[in-house]
């Protein structure tokens, strides 16, 4: 029987289920645990282990298999020092990112300004892509958060010009896309 993560309610619903129900609002079957909405809902324990499938972008299947994410520490606990803010999905509040490890800020993403990165957490890679940017031909992978299957920026796989090599095997973070841990 095929399963479904709905991010709306925070619960998993057969899928038969959902085309039963015509309103937004889903009835739990009576098996299923009651959790509370829940804006990183797949990181909540449920009855049965969550995996993603890259190939599916954009939806959760449950099968054999745990989602494994990596939490990164929050610095000294001084708020105001770059290594203690941390980069997290907009969507789903995943860690990606620490401030503190920052390459540069002088970036173009495709929707705005974007961070440089030398390593990034709980993300997956796509397929290779070849893409023009201003600087010049490059060989891309776009990147998706590992837990709401957004594309939150690209890595550079690479870079033909011999001024751009130092990009290679870098990470984009689109700012747009990411939020600052509380």
């Amino acid at each position: 029987m095929q399963f479904s993560k709905d991010f709306n309610d925070g619960g998993c619903l057969r899928s038969s289920e959902k085309k039963r129900q015509p309103n937004k609002e889903r009835q739990r079957p009576s098996s299923s645990p009651v959790r509370p909405p829940s804006a990183a809902a797949c990181l909540l324990p449920s009855p049965a282990p969550l995996s993603i499938d890259p190939s599916t972008v954009g939806r959760l299947s449950r099968r054999m298999g745990l989602l494994f994410v990596q939490v990164l520490p929050r610095g000294n606990g001084d708020p105001g020092s770059p290594a203690a803010t941390v980069l997290q999905c907009r969507r789903c509040r995943l860690d990606a990112a620490s401030m503190g490890a920052i390459l540069s800020r002088e970036f173009q993403g495709r929707i705005g300004r974007g961070y440089l990165f030398d390593r990034v957490v709980n993300i997956t890679l796509g397929p290779n892509e070849d893409r023009e940017f201003t600087t010049g031909p490059h060989i891309v992978n776009d990147i998706y958060c590992i837990c709401c299957q957004e594309i939150i920026g690209w890595r550079y796989e690479k870079a033909y010009e011999e001024s751009q090599k130092y990009k290679e095997g870098k990470f984009i973070l689109e700012r747009a896309l990411m939020c600052k841990a509380p």
